[in-house]
């Protein structure tokens, strides 16, 4: 999936663009609302990911 996201996202990107990917614990998504306004990152129990 990473890879595929990252070869969609090369063909629109731009040389002045930059792309970084970061996995992150369960720990940091978990924290990810105390560190934003309210209701920024809603939690989904089903699993997401943070682009």
């Amino acid at each position: 999936m990473r890879e595929k996201l990252r070869w969609e996202l090369e063909k629109i990107l731009t040389i002045e663009d930059d792309l970084i990917l970061i996995r992150l614990s369960a720990q940091c998504v978990k924290d990810l609302p105390k560190y934003n306004r309210q209701n920024t990152w809603l939690l989904n129990e089903g699993g997401f990911r943070v682009i």
